[in-house]
This record gives structure tokens, C-alpha cells and sequence, in this order.
């Protein structure tokens, strides 16, 4: 029997919302401008010329939770210790991170969206990254954590270990397995 949706599952659909809701807004903002300004100048940057430049500016700015490029350069969410539900970018291009609220790559600026307050506050994003060792190593402790923490028998840890590192390919297969 399958189980409902988790807030994992629902978080990518809540952010295209909330992105979709950002242009939007963004979309009235700039007809507003329009508004107030001049009719000649309104004139001049009507047509394809205006359409070029909201194009380029579109292409440049580019609001995201996680991107993965064709180099192996990857950018995802981390925890933001001065904004509550603004998270700051982790920026990975397999020797060196950058965590800012923005980062820039190939001719373009990333920004994190801004989370609602109850995806915020229900969501655990890391401070950032670290060092782990080896594949062993980084299992070995996170099994360690359910038997500090939780005080379980290893075989049980070591499934919740398996099923915890698990999770972190769910976007990598078509379904979850059965």
C-alpha cells in the first residue's frame, strides 16, 4: 500500500509554485513601470528590443533550489544563519565550495528562492559541507548516530544508515523501489 506524499516529495512541486508565483509578481512589477513612465519612452522600449532585454536579464538571473551541470559543478541549498526561510546557494565544483546567498557560474547569477515559512521551518537544510572520508567512513558514522542518539543495535542502525543514504538518490531512478 502506498503512503502519501512526504514534504520531501512535495518541496521541488512547492518551490515551482512559489518560482511561477515570483514571475508573476516580477511580470506586474515591470507593466507597472511601464506605466509610470513617459510615453516615449514606453514607445521606444516596446517590441523586440524591450523582449531582448528581459530575455537576457531572465537567462542571467536565474532563481533555483539545486542545479547539477554537464561538468559535475553543482549548486544546492544550505542553511542561511542571517535570513530564516531565505536559505543561502552551496556552489561545488569538486574541489572548492562557495556558500553566499548568491553565486555566479557560466554567465549567470543563482539565488536561492525564498521558502514559505511552513516548508522553512519544516525543512532541515545543512550548514554546509565537509570532508567525509570514505564511503565506509561516512556510513560507519552515520550508523553511530542512531546508536548514540537513538540507542539501537547495530543491525538496525546499519539499515537505517542503508535507508538514509538511500534517499539521496531518489531523483537518480524513475519510481522509488517497491
Amino acid at each position: 500500500m502506498r503512503e502519501g506524499p512526504t514534504l520531501s516529495g512535495l518541496l521541488p512541486f512547492v518551490l515551482k509554485i512559489r518560482a511561477k508565483k515570483y514571475q508573476t509578481e516580477l511580470r506586474f512589477a515591470e507593466i507597472d513601470l511601464l506605466a509610470r513612465m513617459p510615453k516615449e519612452s514606453v514607445l521606444r522600449k516596446t517590441g523586440r528590443e524591450s523582449a531582448n532585454v528581459r530575455s537576457r536579464a531572465e537567462r542571467s538571473n536565474v532563481k533555483t533550489a539545486g542545479e547539477i551541470f554537464a561538468d559535475g559543478t553543482l549548486i544546492e541549498l544550505v542553511q542561511s544563519s542571517s535570513v530564516p526561510n531565505k536559505p543561502n546557494l552551496l556552489l561545488w565544483n569538486g574541489t572548492e565550495a562557495t556558500i553566499a546567498p548568491r553565486v555566479q557560474y557560466a554567465g549567470r547569477n543563482y539565488e536561492a528562492p525564498e521558502l514559505d515559512a511552513s516548508v522553512g521551518s519544516a525543512t532541515r537544510l545543512p550548514s554546509g559541507c565537509c570532508d567525509y572520508g570514505s564511503i565506509r567512513e561516512l556510513f560507519t558514522a552515520i550508523a553511530g548516530l542512531f546508536t548514540r542518539h537513538l540507542h539501537l543495535p547495530e543491525p538496525e542502525s546499519s539499515l537505517l544508515a542503508h535507508f538514509s543514504i538511500s534517499t539521496w538518490f531518489a531523483d537518480c531512478v524513475p519510481t522509488a523501489p517497491d
